[in-house]
Parts: C-alpha cells; sequence; structure tokens
C-alpha cells in the first residue's frame, strides 16, 4: 500500500526542496527579489509590492498560523491582495493569520 501522504510530509520534513519535491515543508525562500514561497502542507507565495502583499493561496487554517510567521520573518507590509488558485481546503481558509491586527479585509480574487 502506498504510503499515505501526511506520512510523506513528515519522512521529508529537513530535506531540500529538491530531495522532497512536491512533500517539501519549510520556508520562506526567497524566489526573486520581494517575492518569498513558504509551504506547510500547501505552499503559501507573497509578492511584495509599493502597496503591501499580493498573496497567492493561503493555505489551511490550521496552518496559515505557521506559513504567516515565515512570511512575517521578511517582511511587515499588509496584505493589501488574496488570489486564491482553488478552493480546496489547503489553498484556502488561512487569509486572517496574516492579516496585520486590525487591518482590513483586503481585495480577493478567485
Amino acid at each position: 500500500m502506498a504510503q499515505n501522504p501526511a506520512a510523506k510530509f513528515a519522512a521529508m520534513r529537513g530535506k531540500t526542496p529538491e530531495e522532497a519535491k512536491f512533500f517539501w515543508t519549510g520556508g520562506p525562500v526567497q524566489a526573486t527579489e520581494r517575492t518569498w514561497f513558504q509551504s506547510q502542507f500547501s505552499g503559501v507565495t507573497g509578492f511584495e509590492t509599493d502597496d503591501g502583499i499580493v498573496l497567492v493561496d493561503t493555505g489551511t487554517r490550521q496552518f496559515a498560523p505557521m506559513l504567516a510567521a515565515m512570511l512575517r520573518q521578511k517582511t511587515s507590509a499588509p496584505i493589501h491582495t488574496a488570489i486564491y488558485t482553488h478552493g480546496h481546503i489547503d489553498h484556502a481558509y488561512g487569509l486572517e493569520a496574516f492579516l496585520a491586527p486590525g487591518q482590513k479585509l483586503p481585495r480577493a480574487f478567485a
């Protein structure tokens, strides 16, 4: 029987993105200038602009606080736009964890 995905993520913890491939967990990794990727079961990318961060996917409600903490290691800019690539639970539902205290909801595209 194939290894379940949660076990595979656990087995790949601490490995490089090249070794773990799809199952990589960690970050933030700077993809390019002012752009960071972090992964905890699902991936989240933050593009920092002069107006704030464009966030692509927000992770699950459960893992979003960890993902947000990773991103906040690199920038404290407010989230001004959230883009959801699709509505699966591992890509959506984590936005609140990325918002600064008292911040109004950003624009959202799905």
